[in-house]
């Protein structure tokens, strides 16, 4: 059982974002397409999952360990039978992906039909709801992505939620350095793995630059840790993946982080 869960693949789920502007990016959109999302209401402890041996039912909870995988494989049965229900509505849906419980969708601008196809998702099973989200003014905040369809082609920028402040470990805190630096790679990561035009790639830099800056980091920062991914990801592009040298095993040793002190200590074990 355990087995056959963690090799389990879905179908239409995705990791991430990332992944979701890649698969976006492939496809060409009518010029007349709506992107819409669905949000399963209470999935974990809607979903029911019946023992064939003693018809017993039980709920699993957001805090189980299965509940994921198991909510993953349930939902991937449900959109099996929703895209072969024999149903036409499914048909008019043009993409269609799932982060967790929150949905994605492409359909023609036709907000009677999109109605009745949350009617028609909503008969499938009786401990499912899902509640529709339209895009306003012709573009969708889904995860952390604001995407538009602007004549014919896709625009991508990150989205910020109004309660978004901008702050991050300040530089001045006694936290390593790693730990301090470690929202502005995965910022800098996000921002070079997503298809963004250049204004919308410039906007983003200027928005994590200034958060490095009120957050008291040296203006610098920034630029050096782009140029770094950056040289990283070319070396990945033109050098040939080689068969890593088989290395000696690595003692690791922990000790109390202590500010400056441990980072010296650091070094002399590097």
């Amino acid at each position: 059982m355990i087995t056959n869960i963690s090799s389990f693949s879905s179908t239409f789920g995705i990791k991430n974002s990332t992944e979701l502007a890649d698969q976006l990016s492939r496809y060409a959109f009518p010029s007349n397409t709506v992107f819409d999302s669905f949000d399963i209401k209470d999935l974990f402890t809607s979903i029911l999952i019946r023992e064939t041996h003693s018809h017993a039912e039980a709920v699993f909870s957001a805090g189980s360990p299965l509940s994921p995988p198991l909510a993953e494989i349930f939902l991937d049965n449900f959109e099996e039978k929703l895209f072969h229900s024999g149903n036409q509505l499914p048909h008019h849906i043009l993409f269609w992906r799932r982060y967790v419980d929150d949905i994605i969708c492409t359909s023609h601008s036709d907000f009677q039909l999109l109605n009745s196809f949350l009617v028609f998702l909503n008969s499938i099973h009786p401990s499912i709801s899902f509640a529709l989200e339209t895009s306003t003014n012709g573009t969708l905040n889904f995860l952390d992505l604001s995407i538009s369809l602007v004549s014919g082609k896709l625009h991508f920028v990150i989205f910020h939620k109004p309660t978004y402040t901008n702050h991050a470990i300040p530089n001045f805190s006694s936290h390593h350095y790693s730990h301090k630096h470690a929202l502005f790679h995965s910022l800098i990561h996000r921002l070079l793995h997503n298809p963004f035009s250049t204004q919308n790639f410039q906007k983003e830099l200027n928005t994590i630059k200034y958060i490095a800056q009120i957050n008291n980091y040296n203006p610098n920062l920034i630029h050096n840790l782009l140029n770094k991914k950056l040289k990283k990801l070319t070396s990945q592009n033109i050098t040939p993946s080689l068969t890593p040298l088989k290395k000696e095993p690595t003692s690791w040793r922990t000790i109390p982080f202590h500010g400056p002190i441990s980072n010296a200590i650091t070094n002399l074990f590097s």
